[in-house]
């Protein structure tokens, strides 16, 4: 925020969270002109610029035998217990994709409302978990190992906003100012 108030003092920005779909379907009916959301995914036909990179990481219980490796391989993970956000949630479905499982490959029977919940489960060890790594630029409070996702699978952050709207250029210039934020997390 302090670099996109620094950039471009006039601008009036309102942040709003909610479910990748949720944002789309709001951006859909232009009750919001633009957003900061992760791919992919489905934004309606909306126009999006990729802006960053956010790869994941493994979040594994301490003393864990793959904690002690550089980079963990998606192959790595078969037999483990993959607790993921509950269905719905986007990142639930990157997650998925980032290890190559159908959703079947998730644990039954479990499924966390945040990331704070699966990141107190994995350092419980109950099992392990698939995080991007902007999620976790703050460190992790439980007591938990995180280590990259080989293979190179990444969420897209892009901005999006709805086709033909004449703001485009203007959504254009924020994005090197955006992409250099999150660069810095």
């Amino acid at each position: 925020m302090p670099r996109l108030r620094e950039a471009f003092p006039r601008l009036r920005l309102w942040l709003r969270e909610d479910a990748a779909d949720m944002l789309a379907d709001r951006l859909a009916a232009g009750r919001l002109d633009l957003l900061v959301i992760a791919l992919p995914g489905d934004c309606g036909g909306a126009e999006t610029l990729p802006i960053a990179e956010d790869p994941f990481l493994v979040a594994l219980p301490a003393g864990h035998r793959l904690a002690g490796a550089e980079a963990i391989a998606p192959e790595a993970l078969a037999g483990e217990r993959l607790l993921l956000l509950e269905q719905g949630h986007c990142l639930r479905d990157h997650a998925l994709l980032a290890a190559g499982l159908p959703s079947a490959g998730a644990v039954e029977g479990f499924a966390a409302s945040s990331l704070h919940t699966l990141l107190q489960m994995v350092g419980n060890g109950l099992g392990v978990t698939l995080l991007p790594r902007l999620a976790m630029a703050g460190g992790a409070a439980a007591p938990v190992v995180l280590r990259p996702l080989d293979g190179g699978f990444a969420r897209r952050i892009s901005l999006a906003w709805r086709a033909g709207d004449p703001r485009a250029e203007a959504f254009r210039a924020l994005a090197p100012t955006i992409a250099a934020a999150l660069d810095g997390l």
